[in-house]
């Protein structure tokens, strides 16, 4: 047995399994989850490392020709798309319990009802996209010295299957508009709109295009007997991505930010003016991660120093969008894109209430 959690269980020499039954075993057993989830915050940058590092070896030992037995039937989309999504539900179970534990003792902010472990039943979604928008213009900001305009309108569909809508919704203000409840996890639509803006943020800025990033939300609780659907619909004029790029955005550690130096207001290297953003940086991507789940350094910490003076700020690893589709098809989600090479690209997130 584990000595941490030797040191926990009440039975340390029996070989039934570890049951949870007085509140100091629990306080202890969410202990040690906390710990073993501080442990695992950075090793997804571990992993994508070890994994070219052993690509590199495999080449380096031997001929050319034998290159492709090395790793024959691997598929490193496969394994990454598998271990990340058991990755995510351990780390989703692991704090669904230290919440439900913070909030049976009353630990956890927050009204009787309005949350069941990492559950927002009153989860607000322009709230969620007034964080998101403010988070991808502070990084732009940084990285451009520019911010980028969101015009938002939203649909709601109510069980009588009657239509409320606004226009030009104020994103700054969202106290003065209708909310939007939808019971899902928070920091999982956050992590898959930063990811999509980022994306829409830098291929305007970078094209010297003029015009916002259009949202709509469409929230459908027209089914009373099943959980609302929630559609988002991101749109930007940012020319689109060319035919090469478009069939390797779901690859993970495909980029097109160049690893040399990068100023504002250029194309990458290879012509392709669409210039996806994946993820703020390399420590990035799996702060965001942890952040969904409730771990991981503050908001303060995640933009530190070394996070500013990085070239890529805003891009760079290539697996933002990848672990956004994980995150969106966890519960019977998905991500759906279009792209009209020249013009724009369009991306749909279709998300089941909880």
């Amino acid at each position: 047995m584990n000595t941490r959690m030797a040191c926990v269980c009440p039975w340390p020499n029996s070989s039934s399994a570890y049951r949870v039954t007085r509140e100091e075993e629990n306080q202890k057993f969410v202990s040690v989850l906390q710990d073993i989830m501080d442990m695992h915050t950075d090793n997804i940058i571990d992993l994508r490392d070890g994994i070219h590092e052993t690509k590199a070896m495999g080449r380096a030992g031997s001929d050319a020709s034998d290159d492709d037995s090395l790793f024959a039937g691997f598929s490193e989309k496969q394994f990454l798309d598998e271990h990340l999504a058991e990755r995510v539900l351990m780390r989703l179970i692991a704090n669904n319990h230290i919440l439900l534990s913070q909030q049976k003792t009353g630990n956890q902010l927050g009204g009787a009802g309005l949350s069941s472990g990492v559950l927002d039943n009153n989860l607000n979604v322009l709230d969620v996209l007034s964080r998101s928008v403010e988070f991808v213009n502070d990084m732009s900001s940084l990285k451009y010295d520019e911010r980028v305009d969101v015009k938002v309108d939203t649909r709601l569909i109510d069980q009588n299957g009657d239509y409320t809508c606004e226009e030009n919704v104020d994103i700054r203000n969202i106290d003065n508009h209708q909310k939007l409840i939808f019971p899902y996890i928070g920091n999982h639509i956050e992590y898959v709109l930063n990811e999509i803006l980022k994306n829409s943020t830098r291929a305007l800025i970078e094209n010297r295009v003029q015009q916002p990033i259009d949202i709509l939300i469409v929230l459908d609780r027209s089914k009373p007997d099943s959980a609302p659907t929630l559609q988002i619909k991101i749109s930007d004029h940012g020319g689109g991505i060319g035919p090469d790029t478009l069939s390797k955005l779901w690859e993970y550690s495909f980029t097109t930010v160049s690893s040399g130096k990068s100023s504002s207001r250029k194309g990458d290297s290879n012509g392709n003016q669409s210039a996806l953003l994946s993820t703020q940086s390399g420590k990035d991507i799996e702060l965001g991660a942890a952040h969904d789940l409730g771990f991981g350094k503050s908001d303060g910490e995640d933009i530190g120093a070394d996070s500013v003076v990085s070239d890529n700020l805003i891009a760079g690893m290539g697996y933002g969008l990848p672990l956004s589709l994980t995150y969106c098809q966890l519960f019977g989600g998905d991500i759906r894109l279009h792209s009209v090479w020249g013009k724009g690209t369009d991306v749909y997130v279709v998300l089941k209430g909880l």
